[in-house]
């Protein structure tokens, strides 16, 4: 996997990380590997035993080029990654104190100006599905997509399941939706990469400020921005782990 970030690049709301994808990857069962017949590969224990019946789509075995994107709210900021929304409330990490006192800076002090208000300022004003899709058609791809959600907690597409979506807020529009419809337009698989299971520990370096827009229920929460507070290092609740289960659905 191969990873590409320019500041220039990510200049605007519009902009986006490139993330290149090749086959090869290991979660899957290669070509020549047997499955048991007698295995049932349509449903799942929770045993490595049971999942590695899973096979990959032949599609996806054969396919040796595909493009996903990084694109959220987080591209307002355009300031170094998309881990900007962690870091900007990690004060007393080495590296993450760059970006604390960055924000501080340029956009006031989280307790004032939190991630959640990069929100309102991430309209999509120049996105056009088609263009994006043109492009990966161009280069060669076979499958294309986006981060349906990265680890900030923002529905990139029209979630019933929280009003912290694309549709609800910030663009006003199912980005996914219209990625999905323009990405097989052009004759490509659509594949989305979900990142949910990060966003429990993600903000928990935010806990250990005095204030935080993280701690607050109006934005935190099972359906929120921000996961539910807890005790950092505790393990994922069952509601936590069970909404993303929906989510992925």
């Amino acid at each position: 996997m191969a990873y590409t970030g320019n500041r220039r690049l990510m200049k605007n709301s519009t902009a986006f990380t490139i993330v290149i994808l090749l086959t090869g990857l290991l979660s899957c069962n290669q070509k020549g590997r047997q499955v048991p017949a007698e295995r049932d590969t349509t449903s799942f224990e929770p045993t490595w035993e049971s999942l590695r019946a899973y096979e990959c789509p032949e599609w996806f075995q054969d396919a040796k080029f595909g493009i996903y994107t990084h694109w959220g709210p987080y591209s307002v900021p355009a300031w170094e990654n998309e881990w900007y929304p962690r870091l900007i409330y990690s004060k007393s990490d080495e590296w993450g104190s760059r970006f604390y006192y960055y924000h501080r800076e340029k956009w006031g002090d989280v307790s004032e100006f939190g991630y959640k208000d990069f929100i309102p300022l991430f309209t999509a004003e120049k996105f056009n599905a088609d263009e994006w899709a043109d492009l990966f058609s161009k280069a060669g791809a076979q499958f294309a997509g986006p981060v349906a959600q990265h680890h900030d907690g923002f529905a990139m597409w029209d979630s019933e399941l929280t009003e912290w979506d694309a549709m609800d807020m910030g663009p006003k529009r199912d980005i996914v939706g219209e990625l999905a419809t323009a990405v097989r337009k052009k004759g490509m698989r659509f594949v989305t990469s979900f990142h949910h299971a990060f966003r429990w520990k993600y903000y928990e370096p935010s806990y250990t400020l005095e204030k935080s827009d993280t701690k607050d229920p109006r934005f935190a929460g099972i359906n929120g921005l921000y996961p539910p507070v807890h005790e950092p290092g505790a393990p994922e609740s069952k509601e936590f782990l069970d909404n993303w289960r929906d989510r992925v659905y």
